[in-house]
């Protein structure tokens, strides 16, 4: 900047003279330049150093204002473990290597490098082993001098190492013989690691074992039977409609199950594998009157929770698909059945019901059963009877219309023994203390 403050200044010193010897008026113009070594103007001078040079034509006066810079030549030395980067290369062994490097304004200069890179290490090793030896990939099994050189990897930050290994391989001798059993369910193993035997079948096998002992090696052999016994298993298919128990669980939804049952002598786990399949369960409901006298009739009508069920009725003989049937003029106690079959015929529910026909006295008077508690019924011996009338005395018959029994009871709250009377539906006529009569069934069932 001062320098060309300086030619400024000049020029302005020097351009009034030059003009005034000029009949005509005269410009200037300012020239920079920037050179490397040299630069030849347009008067074909040739300049090698910073210079400012005056120049007139055709009435301008030019001005150069030049810079000239000159490269150079240099040395280094180096000295680096396992790589050197120089100069956008990487180098690993040691060398001399010369490189150009441009400055700023583009003029070369160059260096000359000596580079040195340090061995890292050595390493020897003796080793004595047994049988084989493996190092650094291969196996050996026999004595041996190996050297190995390591390349160190540039990013890791070590270098090349020298590896000597001088090996020794003792051949063994033959020592003790041994024997062992090894017993599982359905599989054994023995060892561990690289040297485990697994088997799921009986089988005899040996495995030597190599020691030193007191610097010699040493082959034990050991003799290794495996004796694999069977679990017990058994496998149960089976359907059911709605829940299912099978030994204490219960099973609401289809299932594949697998139950210990218990151990086989040799102490493995038997067990049972279940594949159940359930089925939504049917309902099934019979109404209509069931107590008549003879000769009377009933007309019975069935109902099923499942819509698309068939229904059919089977009674004295007779079968029925009818939604209702009509029993007519009976004469005796009649059974009658009405079963449901799911659409897909997987699941069935019967119902039963007996139309029960009794001779009774005619003109006794039937109390509401609501009025006297018989409990429990069904019952398999005491049956207890709680009345608000004093009872007077109880006639028992069988649904034949049969008498069995007569009691003399006396009491609102009265005990009856039915310990000797066969499975069964009976009718009690009960004599009430104001001369009335109340019919009720009680079951006996043991």
């Amino acid at each position: 900047m001062k320098k060309v403050l300086f030619v400024l200044s000049l020029m302005a010193f020097l351009f009034p003279a030059i003009a005034g010897a000029q009949t005509k008026t005269a410009n200037h113009e300012v020239i920079t330049e920037i050179a490397c070594e040299s630069y030849t103007w347009m008067n074909g001078e040739t300049y090698t150093s910073d210079t400012v040079v005056f120049m007139i034509s055709n009435d301008t006066l030019y001005v150069l204002d030049l810079e000239i810079h000159h490269g150079g030549s240099y040395t280094a030395s180096v000295s680096a473990g396992c790589k050197y980067v120089w100069a956008d290369s990487t180098y690993m062994e040691s060398t001399v290597a010369t490189h150009t490097f441009a400055d700023r304004f583009g003029c070369d200069s160059t260096v000359t490098l000596t580079l040195t890179i340090e061995d890292t290490g050595r390493f020897a090793y003796d080793t004595t082993v047994c049988k084989k030896y493996t190092w650094r990939g291969k196996t050996f099994t026999a004595d041996t001098l190996c050297v190995d050189t390591v390349h160190a990897n540039p990013t890791s930050g070590t270098c090349a190492q020298l590896h000597t290994l001088n090996l020794h391989i003792i051949t063994p001798t033959q020592g003790t013989t041994s024997d062992t059993t090894v017993s599982g369910c359905g599989w054994v193993a023995f060892g561990s690691g690289s040297n485990r035997i697994t088997t799921r079948v009986t089988i005899d096998t040996s495995r030597i074992s190599t020691v030193t002992t007191g610097g010699q090696c040493v082959d034990n052999l050991l003799n290794i039977h495996m004796i694999i016994h069977d679990a017990k298993y058994s496998r149960i298919d089976t359907t059911s409609c709605g829940p299912f128990e099978f030994l204490g669980t219960l099973y609401t939804k289809s299932e594949e199950d697998s139950i210990k049952v218990g151990k086989s002598t040799e102490g493995c786990d038997s067990s049972v594998a279940l594949f159940l399949t359930v089925y939504e369960d049917l309902t099934v409901h019979i109404y209509g009157e069931l107590d008549l006298l003879p000769g009377g009739s009933t007309t019975l009508s069935g109902e099923c929770d499942h819509d698309d069920a068939t229904l059919t009725w089977s009674y004295d003989g007779q079968t029925s698909t009818d939604p209702s049937i009509t029993l007519s003029n009976l004469q005796e106690n009649t059974d009658v059945a009405l079963t449901a079959t799911s659409a897909d015929h997987n699941c069935s529910r019967t119902a039963y019901v007996t139309v029960m026909v009794s001779p009774y006295v005619t003109g006794i008077n039937e109390a509401s059963e609501n009025d006297i508690q018989l409990y429990p019924n069904p019952t398999s011996s005491v049956l207890n009877i709680v009345s608000p009338k004093a009872v007077e005395s109880v006639v028992v018959y069988n649904m034949a219309g049969q008498k069995i029994e007569a009691l003399n009871v006396e009491g609102e709250q009265i005990s009856l023994n039915l310990a000797h009377y066969n499975n069964g539906i009976y009718m009690l006529s009960m004599r009430m203390s104001d001369g009335s009569v109340v019919n009720q069934k009680v079951a006996v069932k043991k």
